[in-house]
């Protein structure tokens, strides 16, 4: 049984926290940011959605699909700004949930990463906000005297240089920043592994420039940005020699304990990025992984999409993560999962869990009707896989899942033990696995399946990500203005809500208090 809860809070009518600065001088109104975009060059050819202004620079996350506006706000000022941007009082009135800036305009959200514990969201004024769990300093603050569940601007030390991708890990968080054409990679939080990639395992509590002098990204186009367990990998422009073709590569640094480097000259913590991804690396001539376009990473395990749309997935495979029907080694280097036909699919997207994977693939078997279908692979303890029957074993082949929920949907994200996708055409949200913090939108921990978001015809899902027990989705609401929701596990203020405010219970017994079945609305005016 599918359960589909309603809303609970109104897309267009939120609860708005008018929290601000009161500026002694009239601020400027605010206006409506219209969507602009421009296309900027990618050395491998690959689209990007971009903000068109003075220096044209691209703002992205994962699934490419945001909606952009044009450039409002510099560089960040100082630490300040990240304990409060707000303006006037009217402008919070005009500015709904959106932040509101010191210069009077507001900003609202683009794209969104979930974390283990911890939210991160990108807004169109190119900074980065981000709320939930700060234990070792993931949200990019030093201090934590303040309600973690209000999201706070992350403040970097790169004059002119502005976020364009962020990427929440567990425990760390990493973001691309651009200044006309020249990408830096900054990143923050744990460090024991190396996954900063700064050389060492000093964790950082403000964000830290990815830069070692043996490092293979230093001055080169950053395409993709993943964060895993204790990992980072990103997919960056190449070339061999200046009379060579770019090829986008991917590198990943930080733990390497189960070959998440995919590469043997890897340490076992690998602290800065100093070797490429090869697709058969026990073999020689060693195989580049090139012309990627796309890197997902969660739990221990990497996937890539290159510009053929052939999917490789490499690491930890205990639990059959990454496809292959092998049942040595534990774990494997970079291959192509064991599909049921003789030619793999056209993948159109990849989510990794933390023990399963689940891909978007275009239909390629005879019998099938035209769309998108849904096969997924690994653990399957919560449904994750497969939930209309969770083995407790593992499926060592892509399974299809949900296909008639999963026919036309856009994007598939997923979480430890659960997934969520949407369907762009009718903004259908669905969620399955895991239901133990309601993250599936179930106030039963027994529903393997559910709708968070309801139904609401006048919202429109552009993105949804989801992280250890939580999920967002960023959606375009009436006022054609980007909002972003969450549900799932709260109990760090991850859904951008008080650990105490609740929207239903969940759990077992109705016994748990820090969750929501149904999505809150997080507030970016506080």
């Amino acid at each position: 049984m599918i359960y589909l809860p309603n809303l609970k809070q109104s897309f267009t009518s939120p609860s708005l926290l008018l929290a601000g600065v009161l500026m002694l001088s009239a601020l400027p109104g605010c206006a409506i940011i219209d969507a602009m975009s421009s296309d900027r060059s990618e050395p491998a050819g690959e689209d990007k959605d971009v903000v068109n202004d003075a220096s044209t620079e691209d703002i992205g996350l994962d699934t490419h699909n945001e909606d952009i506006g044009p450039d409002t706000v510099g560089e960040d000022a100082d630490a300040s700004a990240d304990i409060t941007d707000t303006g006037s009082a009217s402008c919070q009135d005009q500015c709904g949930a959106g932040a509101c800036n010191f210069n009077g305009e507001c900003a609202y959200p683009v794209a969104i990463s979930a974390g283990a514990n911890h939210t991160c969201a990108l807004l169109d004024d190119h900074s980065i906000r981000c709320w939930g769990d700060n234990t070792e300093k993931q949200l990019g603050r030093s201090y934590g005297l303040d309600d973690l569940s209000v999201p706070r601007k992350v403040v970097f030390d790169a004059p002119l240089f502005k976020p364009r991708m962020v990427s929440a890990g567990q425990k760390h968080t990493c973001a691309i920043l651009t200044k006309n054409s020249q990408d830096k990679l900054y990143c923050w939080g744990n460090n024991a592994s190396g996954q900063l990639g700064t050389g060492d395992t000093t964790s950082a509590a403000r964000p830290k420039l990815v830069e070692h002098s043996a490092s293979l990204i230093n001055e080169k186009p950053l395409i993709d940005l993943a964060t895993g367990a204790a990992h980072t990998c990103v997919v960056t422009a190449h070339r061999d020699s200046p009379t060579e073709p770019v090829s986008n590569r991917v590198i990943c640094w930080g733990d390497n304990t189960a070959e998440q480097c995919a590469n043997s000259d890897c340490a076992a913590s690998q602290l800065y990025p100093g070797y490429w991804a090869v697709l058969d690396y026990q073999s020689e001539p060693r195989t580049w992984l090139t012309d990627a376009k796309r890197v997902e990473t969660h739990g221990t395990h990497v996937c890539a999409i290159d510009a053929s749309n052939n999917l490789s997935c490499w690491g930890d495979n205990r639990k059959r993560q990454i496809g292959s029907n092998q049942s040595l080694p534990a774990i494997d280097r970079a291959t192509n999962p064991a599909w049921s036909q003789t030619d793999a699919p056209e993948v159109l997207d990849v989510a990794t869990g933390l023990s399963h994977t689940c891909a978007l693939v275009d239909a390629w078997i005879d019998d099938e009707p035209e769309g998108v279908w849904l096969y997924c692979w690994g653990t399957d303890t919560h449904g994750q896989v497969n939930p209309l029957e969770s083995d407790p074993n593992t499926y060592i082949r892509p399974t299809r899942s949900l296909p008639a929920k999963a026919k036309l949907s856009t994007n598939i994200a997923a979480g430890d033990n659960f997934n969520c996708l949407y369907q762009s055409a009718s903004s259908n949200t669905w969620c399955f696995g895991d239901n133990t913090f309601g993250q599936v939108g179930s106030a039963l921990a027994s529903q393997r399946a559910g709708n968070p978001l309801g139904a609401n015809e006048n919202a429109t899902v552009i993105d949804i990500d989801a992280g250890g027990s939580h999920a967002c989705a960023l959606i375009k609401n009436e006022q054609d203005k980007n909002e972003v929701w969450c549900w799932g596990n709260n109990t760090f203020g991850q859904l951008g809500s008080s650990p105490t405010q609740i929207n239903g219970t969940c759990g077992p017994t109705g016994s748990l208090s820090s969750c929501s079945p149904t999505a809150l609305q997080v507030d970016f005016s506080q």
